[in-house]
């Protein structure tokens, strides 16, 4: 049957990834690096796994967990996912159900269903994640994702998506320290370099592009170059309804001069 009638409890929340590090596409060596330095979400393991749902047997007997079927654009499978097949979850009791070392590549966000079916002595139940109030945001955010070209006037933002949105800093390399939001620019292609010199960002000769914040993911990237001189504070300074921590500002890639 569909547990129409909350046999099984199902608790899940939007999960968000940071950290790691990244491949970019098209690097042509099909590596995919370790990733999952710090998990932010609805709930993780001290050792970064995700916990995606907690499953919460509400039958009288016990009940295992027979089978997870995970719906179309997660960035997982279902062999990256653990919990207790077979095993007991007595009357009362939860057991999650985890994204075990999860592994990011590109900056991307989705939307994820996954259908839990249980079944116990006497007992069967499936549970639908394909619904609004069970579909699980998953938002993926490597370190490394915004390079930034030197003060040549170039970054590459790499998200799966074609374009995003970015807020920007920049500072001035005569001299003048002095951090200056120059504010934010929608539908940024994500194909091609951005040659910040000129359009669309509007900036200075002889300032560099130091930071970018992209609120479809919730976090920001700094120039390495920069790194021990921007923080999670100062940016909160220009953004508007934002409250960026200090885990959610990672180190770009700094590539040439």
């Amino acid at each position: 049957m569909s547990d129409e009638n909350a046999y099984v409890g199902y608790e899940s929340g939007d999960v968000r990834v940071i950290g790691g590090e990244g491949v970019w596409p098209g690097n042509g060596n099909g590596q995919k690096h370790r990733y999952g330095q710090t998990v932010r979400g609805h709930e993780c393991f001290d050792d970064g796994d995700v916990v995606l749902v907690n499953v919460t047997n509400r039958f009288a007997g016990s009940v295992a967990i027979e089978d997870v079927d995970v719906g179309p654009n997660a960035p997982f499978e279902k062999g990256d996912l653990t919990y207790p097949e077979d095993s007991n979850i007595t009357s009362g009791d939860s057991h999650p159900i985890v994204w075990e070392d999860p592994n990011c590549d590109v900056l991307s966000t989705s939307t994820v269903a996954l259908t839990v079916e249980v079944a116990g002595s006497g007992v069967w139940a499936e549970i639908d994640g394909d619904t609004a109030t069970r579909e699980i945001g998953v938002t993926c955010a490597p370190s490394e994702a915004v390079r930034f070209y030197g003060n040549n006037g170039k970054i590459k933002i790499s998200a799966l998506s074609e374009e995003v949105s970015v807020d920007y800093w920049t500072m001035n390399a005569s001299g003048n320290d002095e951090l200056a939001h120059e504010g934010n620019i929608d539908d940024v292609s994500t194909n091609d370099p951005l040659v910040t010199k000129g359009d669309p960002f509007n900036r200075q000769n002889n300032s560099a592009v130091v930071a970018v914040y992209l609120p479809t993911y919730g976090v920001a990237y700094v120039n390495p170059q920069y790194m021990d001189n921007i923080t999670a504070d100062q940016l909160n300074d220009d953004l508007v309804d934002v409250d960026l921590e200090d885990d959610r500002v990672l180190k770009g890639e700094r590539n040439g001069n």
